[in-house]
């Protein structure tokens, strides 16, 4: 303020102040859009970031359960016996016949 007026007349300082106000009421709103730009780009990101989380949730519960199949699938046992009864077959006239017990 000392250099300004040493510098300026005190007639010039009305302006001069309503020049920075004028800038700093600028300033002011070019950091208030600023910071609200800042804070949808947050709010977006936020909202992909919970879709993702549940899409990796339905994932890892499908691959949960796709392991389940396959380790039930490698715990089938696929020999027959003792669940087909023995049949003889006759090649002569095609009849299948049942052993007695």
């Amino acid at each position: 303020v000392n250099q300004f007026f040493q510098n300026h007349d005190e007639y010039e300082s009305l302006n001069t102040s309503r020049k920075l106000e004028r800038w700093q009421t600028s300033i002011k709103k070019g950091l208030r859009g600023a910071v609200l730009e800042q804070y949808e780009y947050f709010v977006e990101a936020s909202k992909e970031m919970t879709t993702m989380g549940r899409e990796i949730a339905a994932l890892k519960e499908l691959v949960s359960k796709q392991v389940e199949t396959v380790e039930s699938m490698k715990n089938v046992g696929f020999e027959l016996g003792g669940l087909i009864p023995n049949r003889i077959i006759d090649s002569g006239n095609n009849n299948t016949e049942y052993p007695d017990d």
